[in-house]
């Protein structure tokens, strides 16, 4: 009996005093503002796996751009952009830092001149904002070999988006990625996740927003959105 109580105090702490804390800490800016950091003293930073996978997307002829922080509140996003000009598509490798906790990922998006992308990412971790029409988005969280991943992102981006195809963004990445963050803002806004009232030059959650985000990382929440997000990626690629 004493372990059931235990285990409903848990559950109880995260579904309760999970979005109160959220609710407090999580802030956004008010406007994203991408700053390129200097490529050897960010890349010297990072640990050793996204070294190894910035060697290996070059040689797999891709371009790189350079590399940025993406900073809220207590989460840091460090990331390096690439463009392939054969491919109608940048290739973003990101370690996202939070809490003492470091994950890799690797990312391939394509933008359409509807201001509409397509993503596919080895993310393991499922996206907790609310869904937007304008982004379409593919999850492999156990899809590691960087080439598969690529064919599956090619693969999905000729079938799923009819749109025209953003003409040529070199020299364009990160401002077309900051558009991208700072329309989304607006989306979140719209949709009651964000308090449009800006404090001290950042915006907050509201009650709603803070209980969303949380419960979905909770579980056993996360769990069945986790499968329910796999399946429908499996699903869109067995199709192709």
């Amino acid at each position: 009996m004493w372990v059931l109580r235990i285990f409903f105090f848990i559950l109880l702490a995260q579904y309760i005093i999970g979005p109160i804390l959220i609710y407090f800490i999580q802030k956004f800016p008010i406007k994203y503002n991408l700053t390129k950091s200097s490529d050897e003293v960010f890349l010297n930073k990072q640990n050793i796996q996204f070294q190894q996978m910035h060697q290996q997307i070059q040689t797999n002829n891709f371009i790189y751009v350079g590399s940025s922080l993406l900073k809220i509140s207590t989460t840091n996003t460090y990331f390096s952009i690439y463009r392939n000009d054969s491919i109608p598509c940048t290739c973003t490798l990101s370690t996202v830092s939070t809490q003492g906790k470091f994950s890799t990922q690797i990312e391939f998006t394509q933008m359409y001149e509807d201001g509409s992308v397509t993503n596919v990412n080895n993310n393991p971790l499922i996206d907790v904002f609310p869904k937007t029409s304008k982004k379409i988005s593919f999850r492999f969280a156990k899809m590691n070999d960087f080439n598969k991943l690529l064919d599956s992102a090619e693969k999905l981006f000729n079938l799923v988006n009819k749109a025209k195809l953003t003409k040529n963004l070199e020299g364009n990445e990160f401002g077309a990625i900051e558009t991208f963050l700072n329309e989304e803002l607006q989306f979140l806004i719209q949709r009651g996740w964000l308090s449009s009232k800006e404090r001290n030059n950042q915006y907050h959650l509201t009650l709603k927003g803070a209980v969303l985000l949380t419960w979905q990382l909770c579980f056993p929440v996360k769990q069945f959105l986790s499968y329910k997000d796999s399946k429908y990626s499996r699903e869109w690629l067995n199709s192709v």
